[in-house]
């Protein structure tokens, strides 16, 4: 993922983090090639209309992710 965020974060820069956009500048290019990782990485598919402001706030993703991968 810090490939294609352009990213050099480590889990030390991750650790308390709620929000990835408090570390990182995220445009609209840059959410959709993470989104697009996370179904890739996870083998998930994203429910149409899901937001910015659930993808860039991490406790959420890992909810929605959980319960997406989770059959």
């Amino acid at each position: 993922m810090n490939a294609r965020l352009g990213a050099n974060l480590t889990e030390r820069d991750l650790d308390g983090l709620r929000r990835l956009d408090d570390v990182l500048a995220v445009d609209s290019l840059a959410l959709l090639e993470l989104v697009v990782g996370l179904e890739t990485e996870f083998a998930a598919r994203f429910e149409p209309g899901v937001g910015r402001d659930l993808v860039l706030d991490l406790e959420a993703l890992v909810i929605y992710l959980d319960r997406l991968t989770d059959h």
